[in-house]
C-alpha cells in the first residue's frame, strides 16, 4: 500500500493547485464576458429579454415515473447482488452456505415444504 501512497498524495496536492489557479482564470473570464454584454447591451433591451416563465401552460414533473423507476432500479440491484452472492457461496462448497440455504427456504416457504425438503 506504501507504494501507491506517495504518488496520490503529489496527484491530489497537484490537482488542488490546479484547481485553485482554474477557479482565478476562470472568474476572471467571466467578469471579462460581462463588462463585453452590458456594453453592446441596452438596459430597455434587457427588460424584454428577461421575463417571467408562463405558469398557464400545465407542466408535466412526472415525479411518479421516476420514483417508480428509482424503486426498480434498488430492487432489481438487491435481486442482482442476491443471485451474485447466491453462486459465489455455491461455488465455495462450504457447511455454512447449506445451513444459510436451509434458513432461508424455512423463511421463505410454508412451514410443510421445509419439512418435506429438509427431512
Amino acid at each position: 500500500m506504501d507504494f501507491i501512497t506517495a504518488p496520490l498524495v503529489v496527484g491530489f496536492i497537484c490537482l488542488g493547485i490546479y484547481a485553485l489557479f482554474e477557479l482565478f482564470v476562470r472568474r476572471k473570464e467571466r467578469l471579462l464576458i460581462i463588462e463585453k454584454i452590458s456594453e453592446r447591451m441596452d438596459i430597455a433591451d434587457l427588460g424584454k429579454r428577461l421575463s417571467l416563465p408562463s405558469y398557464g401552460l400545465p407542466r408535466f414533473s412526472f415525479s411518479s415515473l421516476k420514483t417508480g423507476c428509482l424503486l426498480m432500479g434498488i430492487g432489481l440491484g438487491i435481486l442482482v447482488g442476491f443471485f451474485c452472492n447466491l453462486i459465489v457461496a455455491a461455488n465455495s462448497h462450504s457447511w455454512i452456505f447449506v445451513m444459510n440455504m436451509k434458513l432461508s427456504v424455512q423463511l421463505m416457504a410454508p412451514p410443510s415444504f421445509c419439512l418435506e425438503v429438509w427431512d
